[in-house]
C-alpha cells in the first residue's frame, strides 16, 4: 500500500450466502455499504458461482461510492471453497464450483484413494466440494479437453481481483483454508497439488496486501488500487494479532474458532478442528462448524 492514507477503502465480501461491499473512511469507520443475497446456479455440469453477478454488483457499488469519497484501495475478501481455472487468455475453462456441488460418487471414491494424509494438511476432507483438491480432481477427470486449456488456477479473492486489474497472484490464506492443496506446516503445497500438477497452475503468491494494479475499464477520481486480497474468516483474525494471545470467533456461514496458542499438533479431524493459514503464513488451530 502507498504511505499516503487511502481517502476511502472498500472491501468486497463474498460470503457463501451474501456478497457484501462496504466503503471505509480514514477513521476505519462505516461509510457505506451495500449487500445482496448469493446463490449457487444449476451450471449444467454441477451447481456454480454467479461470479459475474457479484462482479457486477461489486462494481457498480464501487463507482458510486467513489462519487461521495474517493476510492484508493479495493480489498477483495471470500470464502475459502471455490476456484477459478483461467485460460491464458484469462477466460473460465470451466464454470466456478459451488462448494454445495454434489460430488459424484466415483470421484469420491478416487478422491479416498489419493487424499494427503491428515497430519500433512491438517484438513480432513470434507463434505461435497468443500475441499478444493476434491474440486479439481472432479473437474480433471470428468472435462479433460476443459481442464487440459487451464493455464492457471485463482483463489476466489484472487479471481476477483484478476477481474479488476488484470494481475494474476495467489495468497497464502486461501491456500491453507482446509483446501488439501497446502502444507501449513511446511508452508508449501502438498504432496496432493504437486503429484497432481496443480501446483505449478497456480500464480506467484503475493502477500494480503501487495497492490496487484489499478482497476481497469473504470473512472474512479481516487487510485483505485485492486490488493490482492484475503480468506474472510483470516480477514477477521489479523486485526487481533497484536492484542496477545486469545481465541476468536469468526461468525457467518461458518463458525471459525481461532486459537492463537493452540498447537496443530493434537488436532481432530473427525471433531472438524482443523488448521488455517495466517496472512503471514503461520498455522493457526482452529475449530469450525457450519452456524448459519
Amino acid at each position: 500500500m502507498p504511505n499516503t492514507a487511502p481517502r476511502s477503502i472498500v472491501v468486497i465480501d463474498v460470503g457463501a450466502t451474501n456478497a457484501k461491499v462496504v466503503q471505509i473512511g480514514p477513521d476505519l469507520t462505516i461509510m457505506q455499504d451495500r449487500s445482496v443475497p448469493v446463490a449457487p446456479l444449476d451450471g449444467g455440469l454441477y451447481q456454480i458461482l454467479d461470479s459475474e453477478a457479484v462482479l457486477n454488483f461489486a462494481s457498480a457499488a464501487i463507482l458510486d461510492f467513489d462519487r461521495r469519497t474517493s476510492v484508493d484501495a479495493i480489498v477483495p475478501c471470500t470464502h475459502g471453497s471455490a476456484l477459478a481455472l483461467l485460460t491464458a487468455d484469462g477466460e473460465l475453462a470451466l464454470p466456478m464450483m459451488s462448494y454445495l456441488a454434489r460430488v459424484p460418487d466415483d470421484i469420491a471414491q478416487i478422491y479416498d484413494t489419493i487424499a494427503p494424509a491428515f497430519d500433512e494438511v491438517r484438513a480432513p476432507t470434507n463434505p461435497g466440494a468443500l475441499t478444493l483438491g476434491r474440486q479439481l480432481l472432479w473437474q480433471e477427470t470428468y472435462w479433460p479437453d476443459a481442464f487440459a486449456q487451464v493455464d492457471s488456477i485463482l483463489p476466489y479473492a484472487q479471481y476477483i481481483a484478476f477481474r479488476l486489474c488484470g494481475v494474476r497472484a495467489t495468497e497464502v490464506s486461501a491456500m491453507g483454508a482446509q483446501t488439501h492443496l497446502w502444507a501449513p506446516e511446511a508452508r508449501a503445497y502438498s504432496s496432493l497439488a504437486r503429484v497432481r500438477g496443480w501446483d505449478s497452475l497456480f500464480p506467484p503468491m503475493r502477500a494480503a496486501d501487495d497492490v496487484l494494479g489499478q482497476i481497469r475499464d473504470m473512472e474512479l477520481t481516487g487510485r483505485g488500487d485492486v490488493l490482492c486480497g484475503v480468506h474472510d474468516s483470516n480477514a477477521n483474525y489479523v486485526r487481533y494479532l497484536s492484542g496477545g494471545p486469545m481465541v476468536l470467533l469468526s461468525t457467518g456461514t461458518w463458525i471459525i474458532a481461532f486459537d492463537s496458542d493452540g498447537s496443530i499438533m493434537g488436532l481432530d479431524g473427525a471433531r472438524d478442528q482443523v488448521s488455517n493459514t495466517t496472512v503471514s503464513g503461520a498455522p493457526v488451530a482452529c475449530a469450525r462448524f457450519m452456524g448459519g
